[in-house]
């Protein structure tokens, strides 16, 4: 629970950071009983917030939309024997049919948005899948 608490924490920060121009307030109060009994550093929380910002600004830059379909790729790039792909990752990659929208893979993988296009920006720059 800990971590599905802290990735939305850190999505949700990393829009506000996205969205310079629009203010965004946080305020002091009684903590919901469920979430607070989590708690995180302000400093390493933002500083997370930051590196998940980059983060999707470089997996915007490769993956531009979650309505397109991935492929796989026929061959390996570059002439390469083989590519090392760990657990989380084939996970994903697992659901890429040249028919789902990385949209429809989010959703039929349970897992967050975030960790969905990490990993098909990951085998994307391996080579093992191919955007449209």
């Amino acid at each position: 629970a800990r971590s599905l608490v802290e990735d939305h924490l850190l999505t949700a920060l990393a829009a506000v950071l996205v969205a310079g121009d629009s203010l965004a307030r946080f305020h002091l109060g009684a903590p919901e009983p469920v979430l607070g009994r989590f708690r995180f550093g302000l400093e390493g929380t933002l500083e997370a917030a930051r590196e998940r910002m980059e983060a999707w600004r470089a997996i915007a830059d490769v993956l531009p939309s979650t309505q397109i379909v991935l492929h796989l790729s026929h061959d390996l790039p570059g002439g390469l024997d083989r590519v090392v792909i760990d657990r989380a990752d084939w996970h994903i990659v697992s659901y890429v049919d040249g028919q789902r929208t990385v949209a429809e893979i989010i959703t039929t993988s349970d897992r967050t948005a975030f960790d969905v296009c990490s990993a098909l920006y990951r085998t994307i720059v391996q080579g093992v899948v191919d955007l449209p």
